[in-house]
Order: C-alpha cells, then structure tokens, then sequence
C-alpha cells in the first residue's frame, strides 16, 4: 500500500471521528451524521473494483473491467506474491441503483464507487495498461474506450 493510500484511509477515519465527537452530547435516535460522512467518504480508503462479462461492460462505463482485466490482475497479484481471499461486502452496480432504480440518492450513493485508473495503480502497483498490454512502460495510456474495444473483440 503506498503512501498515499494510507494517508487517504487516514482522513476518512478523521473526517468520520470529527462527526462522532460532534454528536456525542445529541440524543442517540438523532445522530446520523457520522453514518453518512462514513458512506460518502468510503471510496477514500476502500475503492471497490468491479469486473463484469463484456456485454455489460460494453455498455456500462461505470465498471473498472471486463473479465478479462479480473483474470490478468489475479494473475499478477499472485505472481507478485499478493494472495486472494474471500470476504462479504457491497456489491456496487448489482441492483439497478447506479441507473436510479431506487432514487436519486441510491443512485448517487451507489456511483460514488467508480474508480479511477489512479486508485487502480496505487491499490495494484501497476496501471491498467501495463496490465492489459503486458508492458511495464508507465507512458502508457489506455482509457475506457480502448477497454469497451477489446471486450468488444472478444
């Protein structure tokens, strides 16, 4: 974990203590701001990767890869001595929130887990493109639409 992803964990557990010790002398029933300072800031410190088969990925931007980006990073992290493990969480995209199914503000909540190439990098220590193209040359660039076509390839 680099730096700055510790120092970014760090501020999200600030960010939620200053609301707990705020709401320490308010009535338990009407605390909440913690909760959803905890939520919105989530993505600081836990950026959630979401892989999908590539008919979905095609058409939904808002996922980090197809199922082809999942295999190459399980590839790497084992052969960089990483390891993987099971365990419960949210499921971001699974159940019609992104697209407003349940309002605006599961919706909103729900987009919030998008992740950039830069949290990509710094969680994985490599960038996607030198993990889709098998190169470690960082001047690299691969966006969204160079992923969309090699799902669309396959």
């Amino acid at each position: 974990m680099s730096e700055e992803v510790y120092n970014d964990i760090h501020r999200q557990r600030m960010i939620r203590q200053h609301f707990l010790t705020s709401e320490e002398k308010v009535e338990y029933k009407d605390r909440w701001r913690a909760s959803v300072a905890d939520k919105a800031t989530n993505h600081l410190c836990l950026p959630t990767f979401t892989f999908v088969r590539d008919d979905r990925f095609i058409e939904s931007p808002w996922f980090t890869g197809n199922d082809n980006v999942l295999e190459l990073l399980m590839k790497h992290i084992k052969e960089t001595g990483g390891r993987i493990e099971s365990s419960g969480f949210y499921v971001p995209f699974s159940n019609g929130c992104e697209v407003g199914m349940h309002g605006k503000d599961a919706m909103k909540a729900d987009l919030a887990y998008v992740t950039t190439q830069q949290q990509f990098r710094d969680t994985f220590g490599i960038s996607m493109a030198e993990l889709v193209n098998g190169k470690t040359d960082t001047n690299l660039d691969l966006d969204f639409s160079d992923l969309v076509r090699s799902a669309r390839r396959t």
